[in-house]
């Protein structure tokens, strides 16, 4: 183990979403009040909120200091950062635009991220997000 800083999960959402269009972060846009909402109920302190393109499911991701809520036409879920044990990012970035999500119970769920501009898919900023927040988790 290293003597590495704590960096929070809000710390680590700015450093990866703050380019993103799609990502809007709760203490800029107070429209978001819904969402923060559904957070509250026991899921943690909201910091963003991700929108998907129209007609993909989830339509919306929501990011708390624990967890990554996925909320559209399917079901509500959540998947709570510390139950994470992997991820796995799409392999082609002109097709995919699902992470692969292991807990570390072996259930396994997948996570669309379907935004970005041209070549550059903001599934890879989540994929990297998801990774370094799994990894603070397990130094902790």
């Amino acid at each position: 183990m290293t003597n590495a800083p704590n960096i929070s999960v809000a710390s680590r959402a700015r450093r990866a979403f703050r380019d993103i269009g799609r990502f809007r972060f709760m203490s800029n846009d107070r429209s978001l009040s819904g969402a923060a909402f559904v957070a509250n109920l026991g899921h943690g302190s909201p910091i963003g909120v991700y929108e998907n393109p129209n007609g993909v499911d989830p339509t919306h991701v929501v990011i708390t200091d624990q967890a990554l809520g996925c909320l559209g036409t399917d079901q509500e879920r959540w998947i709570r950062f510390d139950e994470i044990d992997s991820t796995h990012g799409p392999h082609n970035k002109d097709v995919h635009d699902a992470i692969a999500v292991v807990m570390k119970s072996g259930a396994r769920t997948q996570l669309r991220i379907a935004g970005g501009v041209g070549r550059f898919k903001d599934v890879f900023s989540f994929v990297r997000f998801l990774d370094r927040v799994v990894e603070d988790q397990r130094e902790r």
